[in-house]
């Protein structure tokens, strides 16, 4: 996803990518299969978007 995602924002595309609870190197030990995700993503998008 991350090339993807580089590729994108070389076009010009606004990117977001999110890193969810239990997966890759985030804490947690499990999932939900997106009943907790979504609730990480409404999180992040009150946050202020910025450029990095």
């Amino acid at each position: 996803m991350l090339d993807s995602a580089c590729f994108r924002h070389a076009a010009g595309h606004a990117v977001l990518l999110i890193n969810f609870l239990a997966s890759v190197e985030s804490p947690g030990d499990t999932i939900s299969f997106g009943y907790r995700e979504a609730h990480d993503v409404y999180a992040r998008l009150q946050q202020p978007l910025t450029a990095p």
